[in-house]
C-alpha cells in the first residue's frame, strides 16, 4: 500500500492568512509543528495546560514585535541561507496535513530541494543572546524546543531531515 500523496494546489486555494480571525480559528482545530514544543513540556512559552487552554480558546496569543518580526525576515533568511548552498532549491509551500490526518499539521518554511532529496528549511529570527543555545555554524545543535518542531515538520511532510536557519540580528547562521 503506498501513502497518499499531499495536494499542493489544494492546500494553497485553502490557506489562510497567517494572523488573520480565520487563521486563528482554524489552528484550534490541530496541532501544529509550532504546538508540539509546548505539547511536550520544552518550552519557554508555556506547557500541554496552555495548548490545552490555546486551543479550547480560553487564552488567546497577541502577536508580539518579535513574532512578527520573524514572519517578515523569513523569506530574507531563507534567501541568505541559500548563499551558502547554492546547488539548493527553496520553495514556498503552505499548511500541510499528516497523510493519516489532519490533526497534525506543519507550516514549513520552506521545502528544501537538494542533490541529496528533500528537506525541511526553517527559518528563524533570533536575539543574540540566545546565540549561546545554538552551535557552531554547520552544527546539529539546537534548542530543544526547535528541533521538536523540525521533527514534527519532517514527520508531517514525510521528509529525512531538515535544516534550521537562524539570523542572530544580522548575522546568518546554519
Amino acid at each position: 500500500m503506498t501513502a497518499p500523496t499531499y495536494d499542493y494546489a489544494r492546500a494553497a486555494a485553502q490557506e489562510l492568512e497567517y494572523g488573520t480571525e480565520a487563521w486563528v480559528e482554524d489552528r484550534k482545530n490541530y496541532v501544529g509543528a509550532s504546538d508540539v514544543p509546548l505539547m511536550l513540556g520544552v518550552s519557554e512559552y508555556g506547557g500541554p495546560l496552555d495548548l490545552y487552554q490555546l486551543k479550547r480558546g480560553e487564552v488567546t496569543i497577541e502577536p508580539t514585535p518579535a513574532m512578527l518580526r520573524g514572519h517578515i525576515y523569513e523569506p530574507a533568511i531563507c534567501a541568505d541561507f541559500l548563499l551558502n548552498f547554492p546547488d539548493f532549491v527553496a520553495e514556498k509551500r503552505g499548511t500541510i496535513a499528516h497523510p493519516k490526518g489532519d490533526f497534525l499539521r506543519a507550516s514549513i518554511d520552506r521545502l528544501l530541494i537538494t542533490p541529496h532529496g528533500k528537506g525541511v528549511l526553517e527559518a528563524k529570527n533570533v536575539t543574540p543572546r540566545y546565540m549561546a543555545q545554538y552551535g557552531e555554524s554547520g552544527s546539529d545543535n539546537a534548542p530543544l524546543d526547535k528541533v521538536a518542531q523540525v521533527q514534527a515538520q519532517m514527520e508531517v511532510c514525510d521528509l529525512p531531515f531538515a535544516y534550521i536557519a537562524v539570523n542572530f540580528s544580522g548575522m546568518c547562521w546554519t
